[in-house]
């Protein structure tokens, strides 16, 4: 470790980071981003089964930065663990009735429809 001539104490917050820190500035000025400052996105559930209405009212709404709706009144599979459980690829799961989902021994029907409400969500964006 090269030691430098003056304390950490009388180098003070600035000294130790001031470099680091306005390096870190420079990059932050540099980036350049495809949204402008103050742009909005969502997330989570709307009302409603149509995912296509959802993608146009989100597209007018935000159109900076539109989000996919999760539409749950569409019936299980459409909700955020449904999505989630359609994502799965090595890990089969079931919906275990009103209580949730729970893990299954192969892929069950409950996790296709899910895909498949994924399929379509993303086909309306």
């Amino acid at each position: 470790m090269k030691r430098l001539g003056r304390s950490p104490v009388a180098l003070g917050v600035k000294g130790r980071l001031g470099g680091r820190a306005a390096k870190l500035d420079t990059v932050a000025e540099k980036q350049a981003f495809p949204w402008g400052p103050g742009t909005a996105t969502g997330v989570g559930s709307m009302p409603g089964e149509n995912p296509m209405e959802a993608a146009r009212i989100i597209a007018g709404e935000l159109p900076d930065l539109p989000y996919l709706a999760e539409l749950p009144g569409r019936g299980p599979g459409a909700d955020i663990t449904g999505r989630t459980a359609g994502l799965l690829v090595d890990l089969p799961v079931e919906l275990a009735g009103p209580r949730g989902w729970r893990i299954a021994e192969r892929p069950a029907r409950d996790v296709r429809r899910a895909r498949s409400l994924l399929s379509s969500d993303l086909d309306a964006m």
